[in-house]
């Protein structure tokens, strides 16, 4: 059966006409408050585009618990405050270096000074004599001649291959891709194995 009007009951009418009215009345109120101009309202100026600078999500140089995965804050857990809180921030570690340039019974005496985010100080002592590379952070270089291929892969290793890189790149949404938990280091065959399992 069509829609008329004359059919409707009169109680009908009403709603219908109360659901007009109420809906109008909500229009002419909002529309008022888009076209009001307030006096006191000053033109906006425009900024150049350099003005406008990114948050940084590490805030002062340093993690914020929230921002870290809830599967990664055992590995937070692992250092402490040390990624959280200022005062920390650098460590010394005094020790031997071996790689895949060097006999297997050479190794070199090593000092390396790291300061988080991503700094690092890397002295080793070979004939005698001192070599230091540096990296500050954006550029690797070596004090007194040109850094070598061999000790510009053991600063990336050392920095980027870091877990307090891999945290704080977490942090400034870096992606990073979830593989899987309980792996552990054998083939897999043994069916009593009771080696240790890695996340």
């Amino acid at each position: 059966m069509p829609f008329s009007f004359p059919r409707l009951r009169k109680a009908h009418l009403v709603a219908l006409g109360v659901i007009a009215l109420a809906g109008g009345t909500t229009l002419a109120v909002t529309s008022f408050g888009w076209f009001k101009v307030s006096p006191a309202a000053k033109p906006a100026t425009s900024l150049p585009a350099q003005t406008k600078v990114k948050a940084n999500p590490l805030g002062k140089g340093y993690l914020q618990r929230k921002g870290i995965w809830p599967q990664l804050r055992s590995a937070l857990d692992a250092y402490g405050d040390r990624l959280e809180k200022p005062g920390k921030e650098r460590f010394i570690a005094v020790g031997a270096l071996s790689n895949t340039n060097l006999s297997i019974n050479d190794k070199i005496p090593v000092r390396l000074i790291a300061e988080f985010p991503d700094k690092l100080r890397l002295e080793k002592q070979t004939n005698g004599k001192i070599e230091t590379t540096i990296f500050d952070g954006k550029t690797k270089f070596k004090l007194g001649g040109a850094i070598k291929k061999e000790e510009d892969d053991e600063l990336e290793s050392l920095v980027l291959d870091s877990i307090e890189h891999f945290l704080a790149g977490q942090m400034q949404g870096q992606i990073i891709r979830f593989l899987g938990e309980r792996f552990r280091l054998d083939d897999s065959k043994s069916p009593r194995y009771t080696g240790p399992f890695y996340s």
